[in-house]
């Protein structure tokens, strides 16, 4: 049965709770990780195909409340598709809503960051300290070798060491924005594909009703992404 976390404070993944301005800064960095000399690191695209096709402008109005029909200029990374559309390119803090999807064996190249950031941040039990160690060493012997179940089996493994919630294949989350309120972030994996999707307006904050309008775009997003892999 498919279960979905609703974090109702900021919450960065490798973090796994509630934490003071030095935490929340680093919150973007949980979702899509620097690289670092340690980690694979995905290649930039100028490909970003198909991305736009993964939500109609009937469900982008249903959580905006109004047409999110502009395409902003992104730009994806090697093995992923991405669209970002708002609702005014001229705003400097405009409505937006952006979803990004990759294979999931892609996905896990950005795996041993959060990783390291989940241990160094000292609230992992000593019992997932050792299965997220033995997850990062499979990703450095080759993320070819890793199928798609245990792709997002890692993926949930993250989510399980922080929060203690098992067998979870998507979490919604927040971050401060630097325009006022929150952005927030949906992420889902199954069947070989990672999906995420961000929202942001200015004032928004977190909510039952926005949690579950995240989690039923990325559905919809994610069922498309799988189709488009």
């Amino acid at each position: 049965m498919r279960r979905s976390i609703l974090a109702a404070c900021v919450l960065a993944v490798v973090l796994g709770g509630c934490g003071g301005a030095d935490n929340t800064a680093n919150t973007t960095n949980t979702i899509e990780p620097r690289n670092t000399a340690s980690s694979p690191s995905p290649e930039a695209s100028d490909d970003n195909s198909g991305g736009c096709s993964l939500l109609t402008a009937r469900e982008r109005r249903s959580i905006a409340g109004k047409g999110l029909n502009i395409v902003a200029p992104s730009q994806a990374a090697k093995d992923t598709v991405e669209c970002r559309w708002v609702d005014d390119l001229s705003s400097p803090a405009p409505t937006a809503l952006r979803v990004v999807t990759t294979p999931a064996q892609k996905w896990v190249l950005r795996l041993p960051d959060q990783i390291e950031n989940t241990i160094s941040a000292g609230r992992v039990e000593p019992e997932y300290t050792k299965r997220l160690l033995a997850a990062r060493k499979r990703v450095f012997e080759g993320a070819d070798k890793i199928g798609d179940e245990e792709a997002c089996g890692m993926f949930s493994l993250l989510i399980e060491a922080n929060t203690g919630n098992k067998n979870v294949r998507e979490i919604v989350l927040y971050e401060p924005a630097e325009a006022g309120g929150v952005t927030a972030i949906v992420q889902s994996c199954s069947k070989g594909v990672h999906t995420l999707l961000t929202y942001h307006e200015i004032g928004l904050a977190p909510s039952k009703p926005l949690a579950d309008a995240m989690v039923r775009m990325v559905s919809i997003a994610h069922k498309r992404a799988i189709a488009l892999w």
